[in-house]
């Protein structure tokens, strides 16, 4: 099964990194399910539940605010799709 890359910052670390099936989490205009093959986006968060989809597992996390990136990568790579969440040092 297709991953993506999740990756979790703030402004003093990477808090998160891992390969991933699925992140759910609230945008400006709703809610975002983000899968492998996503097309680039570039967001604000919303405050809600991050929903992280890891093989049959769930993973749950409060969310505040920040900013979501999505970036494929690049022609013939290897790589996974990127979805970066990016989080300020204070909210």
């Amino acid at each position: 099964m297709a991953t993506l890359r999740l990756e979790i910052v703030t402004a003093e670390r990477m808090v998160y990194s891992d390969d991933v099936h699925m992140v759910i989490v609230w945008g400006l205009e709703g809610q975002l399910g983000i899968l492998p093959h996503h097309a680039s986006l570039m967001t604000m968060l919303q405050p809600g539940e991050l929903i992280i989809k890891k093989d049959s597992e769930e993973s749950y996390l409060a969310v505040s605010g920040g900013f979501l990136e999505v970036r494929p990568p690049p022609p013939l790579s290897q790589r996974p799709l990127l979805l970066r969440l990016l989080f300020g040092a204070h909210w």
